[in-house]
């Protein structure tokens, strides 16, 4: 009876060792809190983020657990900015497991109505940061606008009412698939009180879905938005899940309505 050659069987063995090596090696960079770290804040960031949020959501909820427990500055923000733009009417179950860390660690005694939790989540970061909350409870104003949105917004604010209606009409076309992509990078633009020169009229029949569309002429008359902040709002409000084929025959006060249930920043208007 011949036995197999030992030359196979040994090289079978370093295989094994070096696996064995190399998973242990991961194991343990991955125990270090830097490299946890690097992947938390990562995840957490719908705009601009290195990982597919969309597909992950499992990572996502383990990152709100990881960075709450840190209770850092920097942790403590990225969570908050994430749960202030999440929509939790589109999958609640998965709104409720990304809050829940930072509804624990801020004290609020259970599952409820989402405004109730995150107000409370904003009131404890704020306290802890030494912040203050909007008018609304919410915090995306203590964010920047995202670097490459930044320019378009500042065209919208311009006298040039053709370029701004331009800047307007393609806004976030292509690079902000989500509502929570466009809260992400520009949520306190919502807030902006820079007038617009150019007009954003209805053009749906009262009753109907409100339908809107911008043209490059002065803002005269009957005109859905005055600001920067009004018309970034109606920019949002075409995301889907947003308007919901409601009619708002006053889309101002519905905004109003809707930023306070959803605690985004109070637009500044020019009809109030």
């Amino acid at each position: 009876m011949s036995w197999p050659s030992a030359a196979p069987r040994v090289r079978l063995l370093l295989v094994l060792v070096m696996g064995v090596g190399m998973v242990s090696a991961a194991w343990w960079v991955w125990r270090h809190p830097a490299v946890r770290g690097k992947v938390a804040f990562a995840a957490v960031a719908p705009f601009g983020g290195v990982i597919p949020f969309e597909t992950m959501p499992g990572l996502r909820v383990w990152a709100t657990r990881e960075l709450t427990a840190r209770q850092t500055p920097s942790s403590l923000l990225a969570v908050i900015r994430l749960l202030n733009t999440v929509d939790p009417h589109e999958d609640p179950v998965f709104a409720a497991k990304l809050i829940e860390p930072l509804r624990l660690a801020s004290g609020h005694p259970g599952p409820g109505e989402w405004a109730a939790q995150l107000s409370a989540a904003n009131r404890w970061v704020a306290e802890r940061l030494g912040r203050r909350v909007d008018a609304n409870g919410g915090v995306l104003g203590w964010f920047a606008v995202a670097p490459d949105f930044q320019g378009a917004i500042d065209t919208m604010a311009g006298g040039d009412a053709r370029a701004a209606w331009a800047a307007w009409s393609g806004f976030g076309a292509g690079r902000l698939p989500t509502s929570e992509a466009f809260l992400f990078a520009v949520g306190s633009a919502l807030a902006d009180p820079r007038p617009i020169a150019f007009a954003i009229r209805r053009t749906s029949a009262p009753g109907e879905p409100l339908r809107v569309e911008g043209r490059p002429e002065a803002p005269h008359g009957d005109v859905q938005a005055r600001t920067v902040g009004e018309a970034l709002g109606l920019r949002l409000w075409h995301y889907q899940g947003i308007s919901s084929g409601a009619t708002a025959e006053d889309f101002n006060l519905w905004w109003a309505g809707f930023a306070r249930r959803r605690l985004l920043p109070p637009a500044p208007s020019a009809f109030r």
